[in-house]
Parts: structure tokens; sequence; C-alpha cells
């Protein structure tokens, strides 16, 4: 360990026995304790600075500082969550915070070398306003070194350090660092202001503010205020010259040189804008909602071409998960100081380091590939590594994983690697690939107990002895090597496919290796392949060698190619009755079946990469070949026998299902959405159009409202409207009745308040609805309720509703409010064990029996009641930790 590291030990030593010197006097604070405390304050301080200049020393080595910003920190901070101003960018123009550690691995990060003065200036003890003394250290800051773009920074300026004091433990720690301390508000204003159009949308199109202005539409934030964007009417006032075929404006009437134009134009109207708006109003809302975008733990914006960097992500402390693959992001420096981060998608994207990450030491899967990343290095500290995925890369060392014993799969093919020794003991490896690299001993690979799949194709391997006891392995490729024996895998009963092509494995020895292991399939210069094609019909011969574009005679490297295709259409081919020559076909990933005369899909069983999938108008009635096509987008079962959609519960993938005119019913939708959220499932657009045309015009309007339509919805945007989940009516009185929510089965929460809608019959089959509230409406009978078993909300205030009966066996109802209604007994509350809150105020009942005996209520309301006072009073009594609000 460094001479610089020991001494900063020796250093914190003597701060703690000064600390534990004083620790051996009285609580009380004395002249001469306070005294000693002042001056442990100062030599905190340097030792922070001490620290600093360790972490910028470009001779210090990693695992050294790794240990100061993972563990030695915390023995002079309070904790991780210590604030610090940062002050290593001279040239940000508005204060930003940090964490600790983030602070600590930035003067590492930002710097080449870098060296910290601390001129202490003034020691000052204080009482914050819980009376607990701290002391708060004001210093000169001197700060030189240079940056890794090789830019001089030197730099001066007052900052302060605080430092809590706990009396009882005699303990000092540091509480922040700054020179111009920002509030968690002003953070959270300047990063949203800040923050590209992109992210705003990412983070805020589905979060709502205020009634109708969802977060994404907050452009910026002011003290007080939101700005935002409005349609504005501007008047346009003019007046143009027409001469000939030109056109001028009134200030160009020179251009007429005295001549008399032929027609004057008048422009008098006014158009409409989209233009800033600043409105005043309680930005609570925005700033609740603000945090809540700095907890989210995962982030996808793969293929999202409108993301070019990550910045926002710095306050995103609690991200686990990032995926911008195939984004032209080039920079991972935004990071860095993500303690969280478990899992990195960053492929084809511009990234070419991954030194940002050289301390999210948590992360256990990154995938790189195809990217210009060729070091390793920063991985070399990631103790729960897990996978690895850096093909198509400049890698050329496996170094910096050696050890990880963790590591469960490894992509490293088409590298420059030459070397494996790195991967010795890694005993959890599951897949390995190293093709196309320059390896030739793969020795290492025989301490791989747990492989599986291995592949070793285009390497400079001459055996596999080393393989024989990979007792797990499944799938094994080697072709293109100068493999000549299969013998080695001769004992792996696992085994199901060896793929050895142009390898010098003779035909003979392939075939008694079969012959010895009949459930081993050995592909070896594409005879199996071969094989396969000529037993085909020809007019399934002829369908794929047009679709590959082929010969019709395909030799072995125009038979890799049949097998790879990606997309088949076979739409209306009148030949088709079996499909069994698709099971080859694993790469695709969109077929086309519909209008054709097959009624059994079980060939498909295994073509895992389908994404999409057309059976329309064809005889299929069951779809269960395909449940384990984890990937699958798009099916379209329209016009065909399909009755069940279960094979379907485990793609969560699934975007559309097409189902008009199947056999599918509402309650197998209802099965499938419960499994699958995000699935639309299009399959009853005539009953759907019947209705819509039927509603009236305040109806349509509040539902294409709700999916961002004005008008002429097709089958899609009505599919959308009936698995809407959240309708809200807030005082309009065009809305007199609840009859269109019919055919929205899928509705879990319904407000409206201030309408004419006087009957609840209509919801009475809404069986997913958990929140509902009907305030100030003329409605007194609320029997339909009885059968909404998920109900957990209900709100009724100031209604004329007396009688309670229909909800006696809502059990999950947690939430019910009853204030300004008729209700004169609690009684059908007995059976509610699960009820939280309880709202009765203004209302004629004089008892809260037997409701005040339920053993979740927690909070009441019942004031201007006809309940007395000692009842309240012995209520209090026996439940003390109730909150009663009673007057």
């Amino acid at each position: 360990m460094s001479r610089g590291y020991n001494a900063l030990i020796l250093l914190l030593l003597f701060v703690s026995m000064g600390l534990q010197s004083v620790a051996q006097q009285t609580p009380a604070l004395t002249a001469a304790e306070q005294e000693e405390y002042m001056k442990q304050a100062v030599e905190m301080v340097k030792y922070l600075e001490g620290t600093l200049n360790f972490l910028g020393d470009p001779l210090a080595t990693v695992q050294e500082k790794e240990i100061i910003i993972n563990e030695s920190y915390s023995k002079i901070f309070k904790d991780d969550k210590v604030q610090i101003e940062d002050d290593l960018d001279e040239h940000r123009e508005t204060p930003i915070n940090k964490d600790v550690q983030a602070y600590l691995k930035d003067v590492d990060f930002f710097f080449h070398h870098v060296r910290f003065s601390f001129d202490v200036q003034k020691t000052d003890q204080l009482v914050n306003e819980l009376g607990q003394v701290y002391f708060r250290v004001a210093l000169m800051r001197n700060l030189n070194g240079r940056t890794l773009s090789n830019d001089t920074i030197s730099s001066s300026k007052i900052r302060f350090v605080e430092i809590n004091l706990d009396p009882f433990q005699k303990e000092l720690k540091i509480a922040s660092y700054y020179t111009t301390k920002l509030n968690e508000r002003e953070e959270l204003r300047q990063w949203w202001s800040g923050m590209a159009p992109e992210w705003k949308t990412y983070f805020g199109e589905n979060i709502m503010v205020f009634d109708t202005l969802p977060l994404n539409k907050v452009e910026a934030l002011t003290t007080d205020a939101i700005i935002t964007k409005r349609w504005k009417s501007v008047s346009r006032n003019d007046t143009f010259f027409v001469m000939g075929p030109d056109t001028l404006k009134m200030n160009m009437k020179h251009l007429l040189f005295g001549r008399r134009p032929d027609t004057l134009l008048y422009i008098n109207d006014t158009r409409m804008l989209m233009l800033p708006d600043t409105v005043v109003t309680d930005l609570s809302p925005v700033y609740s909602a603000l945090k809540e975008v700095t907890r989210i733990t995962d982030i996808n914006i793969s293929y999202k071409q409108q993301f070019t960097d990550l910045e926002p992500l710095i306050e995103l402390t609690a991200l686990k998960s990032i995926d911008f693959s195939n984004t032209p992001i080039n920079d991972l420096s935004p990071l860095r100081n993500l303690n969280q981060l478990d899992a990195i998608y960053c492929s084809g994207t511009q990234v070419t380091s991954l030194d940002p990450l050289v301390y999210s030491v948590k992360i256990k899967e990154i995938y790189c590939f195809d990217t210009r990343v060729a070091d390793l290095q920063p991985l070399a500290n990631y103790s729960q590594l897990e996978k690895l995925y850096c093909f198509n890369t400049g890698v050329s060392s496996l170094e910096a994983i050696r050890g990880k014993t963790t590591m469960v799969a490894l992509r490293t093919n088409n590298t420059h690697i030459s070397d494996i020794s790195p991967l010795q003991g890694m005993s959890a490896m599951r897949l390995l690939d190293i093709s196309r690299t320059a390896v030739s001993n793969i020795d290492a690979i025989a301490s791989l107990v747990s492989l599986q799949i291995l592949n070793m194709d285009n390497t400079n391997i001459s055996s596999i002895e080393s393989l024989s006891g990979l007792k797990d392995l499944s799938v094994v490729q080697f072709s293109n090597t100068a493999v000549a024996d299969l013998d080695p895998l001769s004992d792996i009963a696992s085994l199901k496919k060896v793929f050895c092509d142009k390898t010098r494995v003779n035909s003979a020895n392939a075939i008694l290796f079969m012959r010895a292991k009949p459930g081993t399939l050995v592909v070896y210069e594409s005879e199996e392949l071969s094989v396969w094609w000529n037993s085909l019909p020809i007019y399934w011969r002829a369908i794929l060698s047009e679709h590959a574009k082929t010969s019709s005679n395909p030799g072995a490297e125009e038979l890799h190619q049949i097998i790879g295709l990606e997309k088949l259409d076979l739409k209306g081919n009148a030949y088709l009755q079996s499909i069994q020559p698709l099971s080859r076909l694993t790469n695709l990933g969109y077929l086309s079946l519909a209008s054709t005369e097959i009624d059994d899909i079980g060939p498909l069983i295994n073509l895992s990469a389908l994404r999409e999938i057309d059976l329309s108008n064809t005889r299929i009635s069951n779809l269960s070949p395909l449940q384990n096509t984890l990937g699958l987008e798009v099916i379209n079962i329209e016009q065909t026998r399909v009755e069940r959609l279960d094979a379907l519960n485990s793609m969560a993938r699934l975007k559309v299902v097409y189902a008009d005119g199947s056999r599918v019913t509402p309650q197998e939708v209802m099965l499938l959405k419960e499994k699958q959220h995000q699935t639309l499932i299009i399959y009853q657009s005539d009953a759907l159009k019947t209705w819509w045309n039927g509603l009236s015009e305040p109806w349509q309007s509040l539902l294409l409202s709700n999916v961002k339509l004005t008008a002429n919805p097709d089958k899609m945007h009505l599919q959308e409207i009936a698995d809407l989940q959240e309708i809200r009516i807030i005082d309009d009185m065009n809305f007199t009745d609840l009859e269109p929510l019919r055919m929205l089965p899928h509705l879990q929460r319904l407000v409206f308040k201030g309408t004419m809608i006087n009957d609840l019959k209509p919801i009475a089959g809404l069986s997913q609805l958990e929140t509902l509230e009907f305030p100030s409406n003329p409605i007194a009978n609320i029997q339909a309720l009885s059968g909404l078993s998920k109900m957990q909300t209900l709100n009724m205030e100031n209604t004329a509703v007396s009688d309670l009966s229909a909800i006696a066996g809502l059990v999950n109802l947690k939430v019910i409010n009853l204030s300004g209604t008729q209700v004169n007994s609690l009684k059908p509350l007995a059976g509610l064990t699960n009820l939280v809150d309880l709202s009765v105020y203004n209302t004629r009942l004089k008892s809260l029996s037997p409701a005040d005996q339920l053993p979740a209520l927690k909070n009441i309301k019942c004031y201007n009641t006809r309940i007395k006072a000692k009842e309240i009073d012995a209520l209090k009594a026996n439940r003390p930790e109730m909150n009663i609000l009673y007057y």
C-alpha cells in the first residue's frame, strides 16, 4: 500500500485519538471542550484536504482510491448522502450538489493530476434550529491541476465545511462542503429547466402535475411559476402592394420607384400561435413529480435516435438499469456517480471508453457490443459481474475480468483477444463465445464446469480435449477450425448440438459419433442441411429459394442463407397444407401464413426469434406451439378458430393481438390483459364502431382526449379507448349517464363530480374498478356496486345515498367518504376489515359502531354529526393510535 495512503490513515488515527480524549469528559460542553472540538474540526478539514490530494494523485492505485471512496470516507462524513457543492468544473454557471462519493469519484475522474490546498481562515461554533451545536470552517480553497483534456486549471475560492457534533458519542462528522448552498427545490428547478426536450418527454409525458398538464409540458420553472406553451391569439395587421406578379410589404414601398401599384391588399386578422406562458401557481405538485422522477430505477431509450447524451441521469441516484443501445450517445460520464447501477446496455452506440464506470462496482451486466470500446480495465474491481457482451469491439485483453467467479455469460467474439487464461476458475459460466478471435489455447475452459453453450468458430484451436469434463455442455461450435476429433465430447450426456462445419472432422467420425449419441446433432460440411433440402417437396424448395434469392439447387453457403431467412410472406399460397419445413428457419422474425389452408402450427415451436406472425383467415385453432416464442410482438388471428389466448401469457414484449372475427371471448381477453397489461387486443372492432357512433359529442370528446386524438378513431384507437383504465369528469352538466362505460371493462379509476349523472347501473359489470368517486351528483342508490370486489376507494360525498348495504361485501375497501350523505347507520361496514380511512362528517350519524371496531381503521373524520363526545372519548381511550377529527 502506498506511503500516501498510510499517511492518511495515521492522520485519521490522530484525529480519532483527539476525539477520544475529549470523550472521557462529561457530556456538557465546557469552554475547554469547545476549544478542543474546534481544534479537531480544523484537523478533520486537513484530513479532507489530504484525502482529496490522494485521489488526485496519478501515482495512487485504483484499489487504494476505491477503499477511500467506498469505505474510508465514512470515518469523517456523516453518511453517504452528505451534499458537496461541485467546484471541479470552472465553467459551470449554476451550482450543483453531489453526494459525497460522487464528488470523490469526480476528483479522480476529471483530472490527470490535481492538488488541493486549504487555508483555514475562520472556525465558528454555531447552533442550528434544533438547538444542536455544529462547527463551520471557512477556508480558502486553492486548486491546481491538469484535466484529462490537458487543460491547466488553477483557481481559488472561499468554501465552507459544516461539521456536526454528537455530544453523547463525542463524535465529529462532516455534514456539508459548499460555496453556495442550494436547497432541494432549487436543484430540481435548475435540473429540469436545463433538460433537453426529448428527456422531458421521456420522463414526463405520462405524469400529470395538474388536471390537464403533463410534466413534459412544463418547459421551465421559476421560484413561483411554471413556464409552459399555450395557444394564444395574435393579431396581424399589414398592407401589401401588388405590382404585376410581385407582392411587396409596406416597408418595401421604395422598390416601386414611384409607380402606382396595381392593387392594395389589407390584412386584418388573428391567428393562433403556441407561445410561452408563465403561470404563477403552487409548485408543490411539480416538485413532487420531479422527486419521483429522480427515484426512477430503470431507463430504456434504445433505438431512439433523438437522444444524444445522458446528462439528465446525473440526478437519478437510484438508477439500476439503463438501456440506450443503438442511439448516437458517445459518453458515459453522466453515469459515473450512479452507485446503484447493476446493468448497462450501450451496444450499437458511439461509446469508446468504459472509464467513467470504474467505480460502479455493483454492475452485474454490461452489453457494449458493436462499439469502439477497446479496454476492459475499468471493470477490474467489479466483484459482482455476471454478464459481459463485448463482441465486435476492439477489446484485446480479458485480464481485467480475471478471477470474477460470478461470471455466467461472456461474448467476446470478433475481437482481438488471443489469451483466455483469465477465465480460469469461472465455475458459474454458462455461455461463452470466443468465435472469430486468435485464441489457440482453450485449457482454461476445462474449469468452466457449468458451461452450457460454447462458440469457438473461426479460431486457431486444433483440439477440444479441454471440453471432456464439461458435463452441462449442450451446444458447442468450432466450425472453420483445425479440430479433427469429436471423442472428447463422447461422455457429455447433455450435449444436443455440435457445429463443426469446415473442420478436419470427417464423415465417418461424425456418423459414428451420432450413432453413439442418437440425441446429438452434428452439423458438418452442411451435409445435414443438404439432406434436409433434398427431402423437401418441390414447391417448398421453390418457395424458399425464391424468398432467399438463391439458386434452385443451392450449395452449402446458400443453404445457410435459406435457413437464415428473417422474413417469409406466404400469404394466399394455395399449396400450403403443412409447414414442417419452417422448423429449420430459426431466424425468422416475420412470418405470414394468412389466407392459407394451414390448420397446425406445431412446426413453429422452436422459432424463438419470431417477432410478428400473421395467421389470419386460416383454420388455426391452437396457439400453444408459440408459447415459448417470448419475443413475439404482433400476432394476427383474425377470422380463425382460436378461442384461447393463454399461450401468449408469458410474452412480455407482446404489443398487439389482432383477433377480430376469431372465437376469442371478452373473458379470455381479460385473462391475457391481467398477465400482459401493455398488450392491445383488437377483437371487437365492429361492436366498438357501432358503440362509438352512438355516443354523444361530450362522451366522444372526453374519450378522444384520453388517447390524444381529436376525431375519427380507427380500430386500434377504439380498442385503446375500450382499454382505458381511468376516466375523470369534473363539473360538466352535459354528462347525464354512464352508459358508454359498459364498453370499458378494464376501467380501474372513475371520478365524476358535479354532473347530472344519477344512476350507477351501467358500471355494475366493471369488475376491475378499484377507485370510484362521485361526489356532488344526484345519486341515491348504490346497489350496482355490490359486485365490484376489487374496490379500494369509494367517495360518495354530498349525495343522497342513505343505504350502505350494497357495499357490505366489498372487503378490499380501504377508504370510504360518506360525508354529506343521508346515511344514518354504519352497520353494513362491519365486515370491512381492511378499511383504513372513514369520513362521515356532515351526516346525521349518532354512532360509529360497528365501524369503530374495524382492526385496520386509522383515520376517522366525524365532525358535525350527532355522535356524542363521550363515545369519541371512549374510542380515543380504547384506540389511542387512531386519528380522529371531531368537534
